[in-house]
Order: C-alpha cells, then structure tokens, then sequence
C-alpha cells in the first residue's frame, strides 16, 4: 500500500508538473507561442492487471488563457464563485485539492464536457482543444479501477524550450476493492467458453431424452409384438 501510495504522488507530481509548466514568462518564448493554435490531451492508462477497455473520462474547459507578459489563467465565469486562483497553486498536493473542488462544483455549472472512452489499449484523446486549463473526470470506472480527477494546461514548455500543446499523460488509479470487482463479475452477461458448456449441456440433455424415448418406443412395441406370437 505504501508503495502505491507513493505511486500517485509521483504521478500527481508529474501532473503538477505539467500545469506549473505552462505558467513559465511567455516573453521569453513569445516568438514560438502561437496564440491560435489548438491542442490536444491523451490518457494513457497504466497497468493494474485489470480490462483497460470501456473506461469514460469527461474533459470540462475551467480556465482560459491570459497570455500577458506572463502566460496566466483567467477561471471560467461559470466558477468565479469557486474560492480558487490557478495562479497561485505551488504544490503537487495543491493541484490536486483545485481539482478535486473543480470536480465538486463542476456539475452546479452550465459548461458542459467532452466525453471519451478508451479503447482497448487503455487511450483516450481529447481533440481540438481550445488553449486553456481542463479539467479530466472519470465517469465511469469499468473494471479498470478509480482515478482521481486531475487538471492539465494547454499549453506548457517542455524543459523550458518549446511549448507544447498536444499533452501525453501516464494516468494511474487504484485498483477496484474486491468485493466491487465480483459485483461486476457477477453482473456482466457470461460469454465464450460458458455459452459452449450451456450449449453442449441442452444438447446432451436432448439427446438423452431422446434415448429414452426410444428405448420406451422400443419396449413397447417389442411387448406387443410378444402379444400376438
């Protein structure tokens, strides 16, 4: 469980990372920024030994860009009641309380999301963003486990250098508690070899009806044969 646990922080980190990145001086970088571009957000689950698959998180705009001296973010008009400044946040453990308020509050605004699934290798993509702070929700947990809401920014300068605007991010959650996992084993509709053995079993079953019939036919008419000789 420590080792977990010291998992998410680093993951939160990287994620903190990331957001803290773009608030860097656009001065320095204003002959590469380009103000009009758009970008995009992929999820990359990790590996929990669990079905990457049918896993939904929904993507909600929070903040837009302010790009002064100094790239900053202006909160969306629907949160300004959100006692919240994405400027100020420092902390890897920061973000994630902003997130986990944004995430709380979201659903009492008019700013609607953008729904994705992921496939079978465990990628969502989010397209044709507008720049700005997102923030990404699971709505729905499948069998692969919970994932804390989380906050990205678009864009950010990697290593100082460039900026990016199509963002990669390894995202892991916790595990479904068990008893939760045999829920859903125990709900989801059986399929393959189970259908093969329901299958084979009405066609034994048939067949040994089948037989008894005949030998009773066979009985019979042999009895009543047995009667005219």
């Amino acid at each position: 469980m420590k080792r977990k646990s010291q998992a998410i922080k680093i993951w939160i980190t990287v994620l903190a990372v990331l957001l803290m990145g773009s608030l860097s001086s656009a001065s320095v970088y204003a002959q590469d920024y380009d103000s009009s571009r758009k970008g995009s957000i992929t999820i990359n689950l990790d590996d929990l030994d669990t079905e990457f698959s049918g896993v939904a998180f929904t993507c909600y705009k929070v903040a837009d860009v302010n790009a002064g001296v100094n790239l900053l973010w202006d909160i969306a008009p629907e949160l300004a009641a959100v006692p919240l400044d994405l400027n100020e946040l420092e902390t890897a453990e920061d973000y994630q309380e902003a997130a986990n308020l944004l995430a709380s509050e979201i659903g009492n605004t008019s700013i609607t999301g953008q729904q994705v699934t992921t496939d079978a290798f465990g990628k969502a993509v989010f397209l044709s963003l507008e720049q700005g702070v997102y923030l990404l929700v699971q709505t729905d947990k499948a069998s692969y486990g919970t994932v804390e809401p989380f906050l990205i920014g678009i864009p950010y300068t990697e290593n100082g250098t460039e900026w990016v605007y199509d963002v990669q991010t390894e995202t892991k959650g916790e595990p479904l508690p068990e008893e939760q996992k045999k829920e859903k084993e125990q709900t989801e509709p059986k399929t393959g070899d189970n259908n093969n053995i329901a299958g084979w079993t009405v066609i034994m079953v048939c067949s040994g009806v089948a037989v008894i019939l005949s030998a009773t036919f066979w009985y019979k008419r042999r009895k009543k044969d047995n009667l005219y000789k």
